[in-house]
């Protein structure tokens, strides 16, 4: 077995020990603030936490554990305020997007990823108000949040042909697209911006097109 797969069993252990169900990006998040510690150091702190913890341990509390020291909370938050920031100009209120936890529920608490990306405030109130929800937030043990929901994730588009929507996955700084839910097929971006577009030109037209008429147009693509 390799170190990855090492990684993931301990993860996995933790899970079946705290009763804690976590979807894949979360997991990815979760591993990915864990793997500059090293191995063993790593098994001695997810054990420590299943024999001394009562709720599922954040990535920090393991960090901690394991005798790695986290970063300054106010550093935290500035570096998660520029990667959300970030990610608004680089993916926009449409497209679904997954951060670390505490990223999430700050973004979240502000009422969720569109609002995210439109403040109805000036931007340097919207970054304090992101900076205050992270700090208060962090270390706290609230479910999982699998990632936060983009306008076409609840779009007509989606919800006419059932598909899931791409979720991108921000993990210190790299990215990439997994598909939520593992559908048998899905709309990608462009897809569904195409077919929204369509369907905003015959609605104008009072000719709304039917959930069957955009199902066979996504088979045929």
């Amino acid at each position: 077995m390799d170190e990855t797969k090492d990684r993931a069993a301990i993860l996995l252990a933790l899970m079946e020990s705290f009763g804690r169900e976590m979807g894949e990006a979360a997991c990815e998040v979760y591993l990915a603030a864990l793997a500059d510690v090293p191995l063993a150091d790593l098994k001695r702190a997810a054990t420590q936490a299943m024999r001394g913890s009562k709720f599922f341990p954040p990535a920090a509390e393991i960090r901690s554990l394991a005798g790695i020291a986290a970063p300054p909370l106010d550093d935290l938050a500035i570096r998660a305020w520029a990667v959300a920031w970030r990610s608004v100009s680089e993916h926009g209120a449409y497209v679904s997007v997954a951060f670390d936890q505490t990223t999430m529920r700050a973004i979240a608490a502000m009422g969720g990823w569109p609002a995210f990306c439109h403040p109805a405030q000036d931007l340097e109130w919207h970054r304090k108000e992101f900076l205050e929800s992270f700090r208060g937030l962090t270390g706290q043990h609230d479910s999982e949040i699998s990632h936060l929901p983009g306008i076409n994730e609840n779009g007509p588009t989606n919800r006419a042909l059932g598909r899931a929507p791409a979720v991108i996955v921000v993990i210190g700084g790299e990215e990439r697209k997994r598909i939520a839910n593992e559908p048998a097929r899905m709309l990608s971006t462009s897809e569904a911006n195409q077919f929204l577009g369509e369907i905003k030109r015959r609605a104008d037209d009072a000719a709304l097109p039917t959930a069957r008429e955009i199902a066979e147009r996504a088979g045929k693509s």
